[in-house]
């Protein structure tokens, strides 16, 4: 009713003045303008629930993708952590690959971490490389750190820092740059 008092009841009263049907028929012309108030109200309420809905999804599903990202990192990590036999004939080639997949697989944790965890959290974990110190942390180190975060994202007492929609402005500069 508050939509036909606004716009709808303004048009109606122009509409009367200027259409003979509408003077003519003034209790049918109200009730045609109640409907469409009705349906543009109803509306108006469903889409206000639908972007509630569309917002708890996105949230949801981010936080989905998240433990999924981190258990598959503590899984990758737990592949990963093997002792070398010495007394093959290629260790020296086997150790520089796992040292190599163990350093790849410390930047993707980290990087999964910064982008998704408050860095003021990050920080209270042991070995984490603070300040402007860019360093990685240590393949040894950062498994109880996932395994910890994935447990706390789980039972929801650790939050998902809040999306941040890209500037456009930074991203055109980004671009010019390359």
């Amino acid at each position: 009713m508050a939509r036909m008092s606004g716009g709808i009841g303004v048009v109606l009263a122009f509409a009367a003045a200027y259409f003979e049907w509408v003077a003519k028929n003034g209790k049918t012309a109200l009730w045609v303008a109640a409907a469409i108030a009705f349906f543009i109200a109803g509306y108006r309420a469903w889409l206000q629930e639908r972007r509630k809905l569309e917002t708890e999804r996105t949230k949801n599903s981010r936080c989905d993708f998240v433990t999924e990202q981190l258990k598959d990192l503590i899984n990758d990590h737990k592949r990963l952590d093997i002792v070398l036999d010495t007394s093959n004939a290629n260790v020296v080639n086997t150790a520089l690959h796992l040292i190599g997949t163990q350093i790849d697989h410390s930047v993707r944790a980290q990087n999964l971490l910064e982008r998704y965890i408050d860095t003021a959290i990050l920080a209270g974990y042991q070995g984490y490389p603070s300040g402007t110190d860019r360093s990685l942390w240590d393949f040894d180190k950062i498994r109880p750190v996932l395994e910890d975060i994935y447990r706390r994202i789980v039972e929801g007492e650790l939050q998902l820092k809040p999306y941040a929609k890209p500037d456009p402005l930074v991203v055109t500069a980004k671009t010019v740059q390359k």
